[in-house]
């Protein structure tokens, strides 16, 4: 099966199984780090009208563009 016929939802579990099978081993090693503020991002519903074209994609839609 191609990874355009996965649903988002499916493939965004597996990587988020695969991350976490691979960082918690080593996760004595990672050094923490402060924040970049200036980098950092927040998304509010209030916002939704700057998406464009993509402010009505939902869930279903996607799954059914796959």
């Amino acid at each position: 099966m191609s990874s355009g016929n996965v649903p988002v939802w499916e493939r965004a579990i597996r990587y988020g199984c695969q991350l976490i099978s691979d960082t918690l081993p080593r996760l004595h090693h990672i050094a923490p780090r402060t924040q970049d503020e200036s980098r950092a991002v927040t998304h509010y519903g209030r916002d939704n009208a700057g998406l464009g074209n993509r402010s009505d994609r939902t869930r279903g839609i996607s799954a059914a563009s796959t």
